[in-house]
């Protein structure tokens, strides 16, 4: 069969998400699965397997994103090839569905009105068994229909693994006693972000309880947030702003665990393989959160809901929030290296200064 391009460029989570689809994608279409990313994606995917090309909108301005990616659609009419439209931002997704209509096959868009239509159904009547996972969208969309949809997996040179590993013990941390902690959010969804004083009890917990490292990471955009919890008084290695894009995969899938919020790096975490404890405030965890035995979620906020206070009748409301200490002990729960360790063992390696 012809090529497929397929479209994620706005997120970073969103096109790791996406990345579930490229092995059936890829046994499909034996002339090759053609990524269009964006400049922050670029690093991830390059060297995958799956895919003959990265092609990369560089331009986020609303013109000239829609000028580059008209371009790149006239590549897919004279490749005679397959469009496949994952772009989970509305008026991108709209604009590829508009053009797709000339694409020389039918095209494949993930149903976009239909997933964003289920979160304020399920935050109007407060029931998350009303939610689709996403993952389920992101498969009908690839033509994976009926099936259980796989997990994202990210690809990870052994280079890289070697540099992560050799890093971490470097600074005197154990990879199987690590955790990564991602306390920030994207720049325009300040609700996803915990609160310090939360995440600064959490990281105590998982380093005195339960004998695990604390690090924390993140882009520049997440240094306050880091900042807040170190000045705090967390027992924390603080590497925010000092692991580039091409080595996080790499970098989070050296440690043990992986502790975050929903964004870009949790979903990271997953497709590498890391056992994660994800946490919750402003979306759903039954919509997006990682799947399978090695993953854990958590609310450290009310779920949204149009609640009249001590009258709500959801009973998701009527149940207190975790603690931090609580969620830390979901740690002792998960099948791998950091089980079986007691509350009363000792704490891991003392905090390193960071390289």
């Amino acid at each position: 069969m012809s090529r497929a391009y397929v479209f994620s460029v706005t997120r970073l989570g969103d096109l790791v998400e996406s990345t579930l689809v490229l092995d059936f994608l890829h046994a499909q279409h034996r002339d090759g699965v053609v990524l269009v990313t964006s400049p922050a994606g670029r690093p991830l995917m390059e060297g995958d397997s799956r895919l003959a090309e990265v092609a990369v909108v560089s331009s986020s301005h609303p013109l000239l994103w829609r000028a580059q990616v008209a371009r790149l659609l006239a590549r897919v009419h004279r490749e005679n090839a397959h469009l496949v439209n994952l772009e989970m931002y509305p008026p991108r997704w709209r604009f590829l569905r508009s053009l797709g209509r000339f694409c020389p096959h039918r095209p494949r868009c993930i149903d976009l009105e239909a997933l964003r239509g289920e979160f304020p159904i399920a935050t109007e009547n407060g029931d998350p068994a009303s939610i689709t996972h996403r993952s389920r969208f992101y498969a009908r969309a690839a033509g994976m229909d009926d099936v259980d949809p796989p997990s994202p997996r990210l690809h990870v040179s052994q280079d890289g693994r070697d540099r992560a590993l050799r890093r971490l013990r470097e600074v005197g941390l154990e990879p199987s006693r690590t955790v990564f902690v991602h306390a920030g959010c994207s720049p325009g969804w300040k609700e996803k972000r915990g609160d310090p004083v939360f995440y600064g009890r959490l990281l105590r917990a998982l380093h005195e309880r339960h004998g695990l490292s604390p690090v924390l990471i993140g882009t520049a955009d997440d240094a306050d947030a880091a900042a807040a919890i170190v000045d705090g008084g967390a027992p924390v290695l603080d590497w925010t702003g000092q692991v580039a894009s091409r080595d996080l995969a790499a970098t989070l899938g050296s440690a043990a665990l992986f502790v975050g919020n929903d964004s870009g790096p949790l979903k990271i975490a997953e497709a590498v393989g890391t056992a994660t404890i994800s946490l919750w405030s402003d979306t759903w965890p039954e919509q997006a959160a990682p799947r399978g035995p090695r993953h854990r979620a958590a609310r450290f906020a009310l779920a949204p809901h149009r609640c009249a206070g001590a009258t709500c009748e959801v009973p998701a409301h009527r149940e207190p929030l975790p603690s931090p200490e609580e969620v830390a002990a979901l740690s002792m729960s998960l099948p791998g290296s950091i089980q079986g360790e007691s509350p009363s063992a000792p704490p891991g390696p003392p905090m390193a200064a960071a390289p």
